[in-house]
């Protein structure tokens, strides 16, 4: 087993299912696999292959290996979760633009059936530091964390900044797993 799959199933538990194809039957250049079992009543989604593609930094220019999880509720297993992060992913490889700590991906309508619109791209911090990053076919992946926020939150970011609002999210506490969450603003 290469190291990203004994990596996640070390973090999150045993894998139970994996996307290959888009909701249109395309096969994609990255699977999508559920862990259900990455916590207490939450379940987990991550990327898998996504880090084969070189990515650039927006910031440095440098070359970013990433791969892309969601933590959700368990009422959410079966959901729309994976295709979310199939169109992340895709919307990556297209830009050939890694994701930054504090960027913010505002989506079409509401995410997962919330009040939520938007993506926030932080460090998994429910989880170990040792998750944080993987060593995959000699080369560092990034785990990128995308938290569904809303709009006002969203536009709290490009005013303070995403210090502040992780500030603010310390201050307040919210479940960021639960996707129909107040806002904390």
């Amino acid at each position: 087993m290469s190291a990203l799959p004994a990596h996640f199933e070390r973090f999150l538990g045993s894998m139970d299912g994996g996307w290959t194809k888009n909701e249109s039957g395309r096969r994609l250049p990255f699977q999508v696999a559920r862990y259900p079992n990455a916590g207490v009543e939450s379940v987990a989604f991550a990327t898998l292959g996504l880090n084969a593609i070189r990515l650039r930094s927006p910031r440095s220019g440098r070359t970013l290996h990433q791969e892309l999880l969601m933590l959700v509720s368990s009422a959410l297993r079966e959901g729309p979760v994976p295709s979310i992060l199939q169109q992340v992913g895709l919307e990556l490889i297209e830009r050939g633009e890694a994701l930054l700590r504090g960027q913010v991906l505002t989506r079409q309508g509401y995410i997962l059936g919330s009040k939520m619109s938007s993506l926030y791209c932080a460090i998994p911090v429910h989880l170990p530091p040792e998750f944080v990053a993987v060593r995959e076919a000699n080369r560092d992946v990034a785990i990128v964390w995308l938290v569904p926020i809303g709009a006002r939150e969203a536009s709290y970011i490009n005013e303070v900044g995403w210090e502040g609002f992780e500030a603010k999210l310390d201050e307040v506490g919210p479940n960021l797993l639960d996707p129909f969450r107040p806002s904390i603003l």
